[in-house]
């Protein structure tokens, strides 16, 4: 057992001893969902830092807090399922990077079905030479899309969730809306 494992949390002084120590071990285990594997996330976290250098440069806490938010949420960041993202961000006021957790569409969708009340959710892409594309809101909304070849200009994106009382909820957003928000 290495020294590192052993130095009390508050005491870590990089995110690459944070992965080792055992206080966080301990921690994540206490927040973990219930078909997360804490170690599992431990290696994951390990190939996010690979791939995304700037993340060792940032604050333990700050680093420890996101990934008790990944664990509490069954989520794991940074992988090809697009479920959340650990993302470095430096904090002028404090002096120091930090980690913020954004949780990405797909990991939203994974929430949404883990919760119970989902049957269905999908998210799709309007795009300028699709066959079909009908929408109206108000008190009897409609979605009606036929998909093209999907070559043409985005126009919008929109989800439709049918839940399992039987209703339904649905969003449509301009893509120029999307832009502005990205």
């Amino acid at each position: 057992m290495s020294a590192v494992a052993k130095v009390p949390l508050g005491q870590v002084q990089s995110v690459r001893q944070l992965l080792v120590n055992d206080g966080a071990k301990a921690q994540l285990n206490a927040v973990a969902a219930k078909h997360m594997n804490p170690e599992r996330l431990m290696r994951v976290t390990a190939n996010a830092i690979r791939t995304t250098p700037k993340l060792q440069e940032c604050d333990p806490m700050s680093f420890l807090g996101a990934l008790m938010q990944c664990a509490a949420l069954g989520l794991e960041p940074n992988t090809v399922m697009g479920h959340a993202y650990l993302v470095p961000f430096k904090n002028n006021r404090k002096g120091i990077t930090e980690v913020q957790l954004i949780v990405g569409y797909r990991g939203l969708i994974d929430l949404a079905r883990r919760s119970g009340h989902i049957k269905s959710i999908s998210a799709h892409v309007h795009y300028s030479d699709d066959i079909e594309w009908i929408y109206e809101e108000g008190s009897d909304p409609k979605l009606v899309h036929v998909p093209g070849d999907q070559e043409g200009t985005p126009l919008h994106a929109y989800a439709v969730a049918r839940f399992t009382d039987g209703g339904f909820a649905q969003i449509v957003m301009p893509w120029k809306k999307i832009l502005a928000v990205r």
